[in-house]
C-alpha cells in the first residue's frame, strides 16, 4: 500500500490561515517515516488527514490509487489500523 498526498491544502474550519500549504510526499508501505518540524508547523494536522481523521481542504490523498474519500469501509479501517502515530 502507498500513501500519496498531492498538492494538499488544509485549514482549520473558520480560521483564514493555512496549516498546510501545497504539501506533496508519498508513504510506503515497507517503509518507516519521521516527520519533524517546529511546533505548530502542520505535522500532525498531515497525520491527522493520513489517518482519515481530517479531510483536506485541497489537494487529493490517496491510498491503494483511491482517492481517500472514495474508498470501501473495509479499506478505510484497514487504513485507519496501519497508520500510527505518536
Amino acid at each position: 500500500m502507498t500513501i500519496k498526498l498531492k498538492n494538499v491544502w488544509y485549514r482549520y474550519p473558520g480560521s483564514r490561515n493555512w496549516v498546510l500549504k501545497g504539501i506533496s510526499i508519498g508513504f510506503s508501505r515497507e517503509e518507516a517515516c519521521a516527520v519533524v518540524g517546529p511546533n505548530a508547523s502542520g505535522k500532525t494536522t498531515m497525520l491527522k488527514i493520513v489517518s482519515l481523521l481530517y479531510k483536506s481542504t485541497r489537494g487529493e490523498v490517496e491510498a491503494w490509487n483511491t482517492k481517500y474519500w472514495d474508498l470501501p469501509p473495509s479499506k478505510a479501517l484497514m487504513l485507519r489500523r496501519r497508520v500510527v502515530y505518536v
